[in-house]
């Protein structure tokens, strides 16, 4: 039969076995997977979308945050971003692309660029439509290493030949702005090593108690 200290380890590490599989389950759902947040500014209104007058100024902001699959061409899975009160979401196709020492977009020069396009939708504004966003960051060729999707990335600064984005509607409207932010968000490996932790700390103390019931049943 056992003891209430042997109890209390069973329980402890079935409690632990949970948090850790659990952890392991959510890193596994989220592995192949980048979340990019993102901010930026309203630089330009081309042929606004109103009549009278536009919506968007260049005194608002831009924020949001993407999905990216870090596998394959790169799909955006999911995308939300907002403007001057607005929110739009992701739908239909889209993707990022990373090119690393190009030299066909600013010949001579050999540059580093992320691109992101990705449609989008949400409600109309004075009848107009949205229809895509495109972020466009170009820089010098030192700025990625290769083509992956960069789970670190660099300075927003960096990004000193091109730094655009634009969001289409339908009858050409367009609202243009700077990038001033663009983080990945790290996956939350920490949930493992916590975990793995805990499960060590529960060995010890299961074999500290092991040589006492041995006295004892002697």
């Amino acid at each position: 039969m056992m003891d209430r200290r042997t109890t209390r380890f069973l329980y402890l590490g079935i409690l632990v076995s949970s948090v850790l599989w659990g952890g392991l389950a959510v890193n596994q759902a989220e592995a192949g997977a980048i979340t990019y947040t993102f901010a930026g500014t309203v630089t330009n209104v081309v042929n606004a979308p109103n009549v009278s007058g536009s919506p968007f100024n260049t005194s608002q902001t831009m924020s949001g945050q993407m999905t990216v699959s870090d596998v394959g061409t790169y799909p955006i899975q999911s995308l939300i971003v907002s403007i001057g009160g607005y929110q739009f979401t992701e739908t239909g196709s889209g993707s990022v692309i990373i090119q690393n020492n190009n030299g066909a977009l600013n010949p001579p020069s050999i540059i580093d660029r992320f691109y992101a396009i990705k449609q989008v939708s949400g409600a109309g504004v004075n009848g107009f439509t949205p229809s895509y966003l495109t972020m466009d960051l170009r820089g010098p060729q030192s700025l990625f290493n290769s083509t992956a999707l960069p789970t670190t990335v660099p300075s927003i600064s960096s990004f000193n030949v091109k730094n655009e984005w634009r969001l289409n509607f339908s009858g050409g409207k367009v609202v243009i702005g700077q990038m001033s932010q663009l983080t990945a968000v790290p996956l939350p490996a920490a949930v493992v090593l916590f975990g793995a932790g805990l499960v060590a700390l529960v060995g010890l103390g299961a074999g500290s108690w092991r040589p006492k019931r041995s006295q004892l049943a002697a």
